[in-house]
């Protein structure tokens, strides 16, 4: 057997910008050690999840039998970049989304973009990413931003009045990738909450302004094959936001939420779509970080219908594959049917009460998804709270309409 050749010399070729000392601390491949191809095809991986290449490859050259050189060869992407987006909806009219960046900065593999988002909300952000902190393994982001959004209140799924929530403020965020579907987020958030309240009793005890100031933890796990229209896999999600006085927060709160769904195919034409969520609050938390549900999350109630401390939501669905449009595979045309059953009490009240038409509320609808040029088009028609005692007209009816993608990122 051939003893193993010792590496003699590393060289990066194809560097334009990108500086030689953020890739050193991806290498375990070293002048001194000996080649492991196993070690080197790690070492190749590391350098191309930091986004910085269109391609990675390398090289090899022996000057002598038992020494080796090792020439890692890229290739590297663009890094001056901007995205447009834009989406229609029943609920918030017409969203317009802009961003612009510059990546790479100084060679350093960070990158600073600014986004513009117009419509509801109305958003503006400018941040700094980068793949790495020092030597650690670690993503980051450094985020500042403004927003203003204008909310329906409803009480029980009534329109009451319109009120608008405003926020500044900023977040610092390290992440880690696990694996490849799998990621986990730990930020801290700092922001100011502006309200502009209705005269309704609901809201004589909040204030017209309040900080909201503490860690942030999030996990996700998303193995879909399309994140727009997926027809097989599975997600996770589970956020844990910490606010309290002494880290200059206006009251202190736990906020809890998880949730999950899976698609998975039965057949060449049929998709089962089971899901659920469950969220908790201690204390009384902040307006702007209660849970909204209500459209996506519980048909036949419109986006927003209620604003709660808790929540614990059911859901199911099943899609059939009528056609593909233009004879494409990127263009399928599915007849959707699904149901939600939802309560926003206290999960211990719930259990007790063991009343469930007056705890819970439901709905069911069906609808189409198919995919546009400018994004996936949904429309459905639900109907909800039918048979539900004590409700004078017996029943809700709603619509929903949308088309293009979601351009808005938020905290």
């Amino acid at each position: 057997m051939r003893p193993l050749a010792m590496v003699r010399r590393v060289e990066f070729s194809g560097l334009r910008v990108t500086r030689q000392s953020t890739l050193w601390p991806l290498m375990q491949t070293l002048p001194g050690t000996y080649l492991q191809f196993r070690r080197l095809r790690r070492d190749l991986t590391r350098v191309f999840h930091t986004g910085l290449f269109e391609d990675v490859n390398y090289r090899l050259d022996f000057p002598h039998p038992d020494t080796v050189d090792v020439t890692v060869e890229v290739v590297e992407r663009a890094y001056g970049f901007y995205n447009l987006g834009i989406r229609y909806d029943n609920a918030d009219d017409v969203g317009l989304g802009i961003e612009v960046g510059q990546g790479n900065l100084a060679g350093s593999g960070a990158s600073v973009r600014a986004a513009l988002h117009v419509g509801d909300p109305d958003e503006f952000r400018l941040g700094l990413t980068g793949t790495r902190i020092f030597t650690l393994p670690f993503g980051y982001r450094v985020d500042g931003f403004w927003s203003s959004i204008e909310r329906d209140y409803r009480l029980d799924g009534n329109w009451q009045a319109d009120y608008n929530v405003s926020c500044l403020g900023g977040i610092v965020e390290a992440g880690y990738i696990l694996g490849r579907n799998a990621f986990f987020d730990l930020a801290a958030t700092t922001y100011r909450a502006g309200y502009q309240l209705p005269p309704l009793p609901e809201f004589d005890t909040l204030p017209a302004s309040e900080w909201i100031v503490g860690p942030r933890f999030k996990f996700e796990f998303n193995s879909f094959d399309d994140l727009f229209i997926p027809t097989d896999g599975l997600t996770y999600r589970a956020e844990v936001f910490l606010s309290e006085h002494r880290f200059g927060a206006s009251r202190d709160f736990i906020k809890v939420d998880i949730e999950s769904e899976q698609v998975f195919p039965v057949g060449r034409r049929l998709l089962v779509r089971p899901g659920w969520e469950f969220g908790i609050s201690t204390g009384e938390p902040a307006w702007s970080e209660r849970f909204l549900v209500g459209g996506s999350n519980l048909p036949a109630f419109p986006a927003e219908s209620f604003t709660t401390a808790h929540k614990l939501i059911g859901k199911f669905g099943v899609d059939f594959l009528v056609t593909r449009l233009f004879q494409r595979h990127d263009y399928p045309l599915w007849l959707q049917a699904f149901a939600a059953v939802g309560t926003f009490d206290r999960l211990d009240s719930v259990i007790s009460d063991l009343v469930f038409a007056e705890d819970f509320d439901w709905g069911v609808g069906i609808g189409v998804l198919t995919n546009t040029p400018i994004g996936p088009l949904r429309f459905s028609v639900s109907l909800a709270d039918f048979l539900k005692p004590g409700y004078e007209a017996g029943y809700r009816l709603n619509w929903f309409l949308s088309v293009g993608r979601d351009f808005r990122y938020t905290r």
